[in-house]
């Protein structure tokens, strides 16, 4: 062992012996009850539980070294070999209610933040060079690239530095910008103010955890925890108080809110809409576009917000625990007002369900459903499945010939919404098999029997649709109920469900909740969705199939695996799919839209060579090397959708009346506007239309 190395364990020992001392002559705190009763809580209800080891302490350490410094810019070499020693301890810490490992993560951490806080301040005023090319290869992320020493590590904040400046810098301009004089000319000119942006940034970075409202050691405590969940797999997911009663606001149809809709438009925090109704709306003060400038609570704390970005304000503004707020706005005309507001409960618009009809060569009902909802803590309250089954009946009204149901970006939500929902389609019998931690595989079947609508359906879904999206799509091609049309699902065949720590002791003031993968989904052949996803019947070219993501690309996912379980079901008759493929593919074959996306996906591969790889950190060879790719993807968010000729969309009647009354606002105007100019709509409604003429020649 060299002597670099002998140091570093020489330093090892002595805070662990520092730490071991301490852990000995204290009780057990809060934080180290709360860990103990994470995993005992995982370990009983986790469809896999995991063995506390020397491996399980490796990975919770990996974990929350992504979360606390993921591109390695903080720890040393010499950092990371002692704290990898010291996760050896991490499963005996938990167990015994010890805090060996935290206290010397903490350490450390804290003692590189703050260095890092000095090399920042030291780049402020350290300007790119312009003539010394210099070389990176900013994706080199393992255990060999963190810095050997400070002086390593300064050079590696400058690089990162620099190209973010150049970064940001290509980015942020239009490509006319640079006919009017040199490139380098156009960068030294910009370079002083983005240097200053950027900088500000990673400070700010830097401090939202060193100098966290929490505390330090209390927000590095609950990384920690985070951290020991997500080694059970990335759907699992230890939730502070605020956190988990945040993530069921946003999945349930009502919650308490100030009714503002925000935006980010060049830095600044705007207001993008405001709910009809809500708090902000009957003040008669507040506008669309007014900035918002700051933030105080009753307790008179003031947070000025030029420094956060929209999701930080977010996290301010909804957290439960905030009831009331005083907002500082700038009006357009450059007027300050101040208001202060209380929250009240309003129906999440974005949550709930509304029908509109598309009125062609057939009248074709279309409804989008972006989350599958439900009010938590009131079954008996009406969730997604019933308002869908509202909506339906308000077309039907109408005679509508076939149904359209949009799940594309729906990331899941409620599982027993999804099968309710099932039900809806299918007269009666299984919907899914369900395996749960006792390796026991149950099935489902459709709570109630009998159908709202039995005509043709069409349901489109995309790389986005996950989880409960999945199981529906995944019933309904089964049974041959629907066709379904898109692109590949995400691949999440997992249920969740949500324990709080508190259920076997009596400290719920100071626990938090827990989101555990209880059970894994099957298909009614016994395969599953996981990973895979779900396989459209009529694959549409997708826009973003090449920048997606999916559930293979998650830490500790599991595999896609079957069940020999036999289930009897009676699906329907088969559908004439290759038919309705074909008719679809000469269409999109000649439309602009697919026909654009098919070509640029084919581009993808050309433009990422060595995109994170040998990267010139001076201006020109810089520009050189990315516009190629950022030509390319303002292509992609620039495809043409035009307004469709195929069909002309309608208020449903029910709608219709009231609009006579009620001119629609600008969110509704929008709505009707994009359903006009989606093309995969378009092609969606080609192919119900053909489904049903097919029907009508057997």
């Amino acid at each position: 062992m060299n002597n670099y190395f002998l140091i570093g364990y020489l330093i090892l020992f002595n805070i662990l012996l520092k730490n071991y001392s301490y852990a000995q002559n204290n009780k057990p705190s809060s934080f180290t009850k709360e860990a103990k009763l994470l995993i005992e809580l995982l370990n009983k209800h986790h469809i896999a539980p995991r063995k506390l080891d020397t491996q399980f302490g490796n990975d919770v350490f990996e974990q929350l070294l992504k979360t606390t410094d993921q591109h390695h810019v903080y720890f040393l070499q010499q950092d990371y070999a002692i704290l990898k020693t010291a996760s050896k301890t991490i499963s005996e810490d938990i167990l015994n209610q010890k805090t060996t490992f935290v206290n010397i993560y903490s350490d450390l951490l804290k003692k590189r933040l703050s260095n890092t806080l000095l090399l920042l301040e030291e780049n402020k005023t350290s300007p790119l060079p312009s003539s010394k090319i210099e070389i990176i290869n900013a994706l080199k992320i393992d255990s060999n690239s963190f810095a050997k020493n400070d002086i390593d590590l300064k050079l590696k904040w400058a690089q990162l530095i620099k190209f973010k400046i150049l970064w940001n810098w290509l980015t942020d301009q239009d490509s006319s910008s640079f006919i009017k004089e040199s490139i380098s000319a156009h960068f030294i000119k910009n370079e002083k103010e983005l240097r200053k942006k950027t900088i500000l940034l990673e400070i700010k970075k830097n401090n939202k955890l060193l100098h966290s409202t929490k505390g330090f050691e209390k927000e590095l405590q609950q990384l920690f925890l985070k951290a020991v969940s997500a080694c059970y797999d990335a759907h699992t997911e230890y939730m502070s108080i605020d956190e988990g009663q945040t993530f069921q606001d946003h999945i349930s149809t009502k919650k308490l809110s100030f009714g503002i809709d925000l935006e980010e438009e060049e830095g600044n925090i705007k207001i993008n809409r405001l709910s009809p109704g809500g708090p902000a709306w009957k003040s008669n003060k507040i506008n669309k576009g007014d900035q918002l400038i700051s933030i105080t609570s009753k307790e008179k704390i003031k947070t000025e917000l030029y420094l956060l970005d929209i999701e930080e304000v977010y996290e301010i503004i909804e957290a439960p625990s905030t009831k009331s707020l005083e907002f500082e706005f700038k009006k357009n005309n450059g007027e300050k007002v101040t208001i202060e507001l209380s929250k009240e409960e309003i129906k999440e618009e974005e949550n709930t369900v509304k029908g509109y009809i598309l009125k062609g060569e057939k009248k074709i009902g279309y409804i989008s459903l972006p989350g599958f909802y439900t009010e938590w803590e009131n079954q008996s309250v009406d969730g997604s499945a019933n308002d869908v089954a509202k909506e339906i009946l308000k077309l039907k009204s109408d005679n509508i010939q076939g149904l359209i149901l949009d799940l594309r970006n729906n990331g899941g939500g409620s599982l027993s919404e999804g099968i309710n929902l099932a039900g809806i389609f299918i007269n009666e019998g299984p919907i899914l098999m369900i395996q749960s931690s006792n390796k026991k595989t149950q099935t489902i079947k459709d709570p109630n029997r009998g159908t709202i609508f039995d005509e043709p359906l069409v349901v489109i879904v995309n790389n986005y649709s996950a989880s409960a999206s999945e199981l529906l799509a995944a019933v309904l091609q089964d049974y041959n109920r629907a066709i379904i049309v898109g692109s590949n699902t995400y691949g999440k065949a997992t249920g969740q469900m949500f324990l709080n720590l508190d259920t076997i002791n009596k400290y719920k003031s100071e626990l938090g909740t827990v989101k555990i993968t209880m059970n894994k989904l099957y298909r009614l052949k016994g395969n599953t969705a996981q990973l895979k996803g779900v396989s459209p019947d009529v694959i549409l070219p997708n826009q973003y199939e090449k920048i997606s993501t999916n559930e293979s690309d998650n830490d500790f996912h599991f595999p896609n695996d079957s069940v020999s379980k036999k289930v009897i079901y009676a699906p329907l008759p088969k559908i004439d799919l290759e038919t309705i493929r074909s008719k679809s593919n000469i269409r999109t074959n000649k439309h602009p839209a697919f026909k654009k996306i098919q070509q640029l996906n084919a581009e993808f591969e050309d433009t990422q060579k060595d995109f994170f790889n040998k990267i010139p950190l001076v201006p020109e060879p810089f520009k050189s090397k990315y516009q190629k790719s950022f030509d390319w993807f303002n292509e992609l968010q620039m495809i043409d959708d035009k307004n469709t000729q195929v069909f002309k969309i309608e208020l449903p009647s029910f709608y219709s009346k009231i609009a006579k009354y009620n001119k629609l606002d600008e969110s509704e105007i929008s709505i009707l506007q994009d359903i006009q100019e989606d093309s995969h709509i378009e092609e969606s409604y080609h192919i119900i239309t053909d489904y049903i003429n097919l029907l009508k020649t057997k």
